[in-house]
């Protein structure tokens, strides 16, 4: 058996699991992680830059804080994961699942986000699918725009992946025409021109010879 340590960022022993041999070296890190997660094992903080978590099942996953930068995690379930404040620079992302997560305040420069999913219809397209503001509004919350294959989605505090029109409508309905109305109304502007400056490719279609 081999053991397997996950530290904090600040080197601090986080968790620490046996691990069988027979899995390869690269992917004892993953086993440990998922050994954690499903033991409830509080890992925030934890250090994973250059971890390969390609297809790990993090279910619900306490990752608040956590470095994953450089992190490979394609197809990785991550559902309910709490990746509040995590840096995911350079992270591989694609093909994930997202659906619950919360990736607010989390760092996402040159993350690779494509085909991640967020609900059964929703997945995110394109080279910079995530866009937040904040704080923002009477909750001082965070405001996210995600490009998906369904359009401009916005999300904030319990208000989740909505359309444009859904988003405004909730703005009039909570807020009238007050100042936080008119801070989100201009914070969705900004989202829109993102929106259009990365906007979701465009597939192309086969023509029948």
């Amino acid at each position: 058996m081999a053991k397997v340590e996950i530290k904090s960022v600040a080197g601090s022993v986080l968790y620490t699991a046996d691990i069988d041999d027979s899995i390869p070296s690269g992917l004892q890190l993953r086993a440990a992680l998922e050994r954690a997660v499903s033991e409830r094992i509080n890992r925030v903080g934890a250090s994973l830059d250059g971890a390969s978590l390609d297809g790990a099942s993090l279910v619900g996953a306490s990752l608040d804080g956590a470095s994953l930068v450089g992190a490979s995690l394609d197809g990785a379930s991550l559902d309910g994961a709490s990746l509040v404040g995590a840096s995911l620079d350079r992270a591989l992302l694609d093909g994930a699942s997202l659906v619950g997560a919360s990736l607010v305040d989390a760092s996402l420069d040159r993350a690779s986000l494509d085909g991640a999913k967020l609900a059964d219809d929703l997945t995110l397209v394109g080279e910079r699918p995530i866009f937040m503001v904040g704080p923002i509004g009477s909750r001082a919350d965070t405001m996210v725009g995600h490009i998906t294959n369904r359009g401009l989605r916005i999300s904030t505090g319990c208000f989740r992946l909505g359309t444009i029109d859904e988003f405004t409508a909730a703005v009039a309905q909570e807020h009238g025409t007050n100042a936080f109305a008119r801070e989100y109304l201009r914070a969705l502007e900004l989202l829109e021109l993102h929106a259009e400056l990365y906007p979701a490719p465009v597939e192309s279609e086969t023509k029948a010879v």
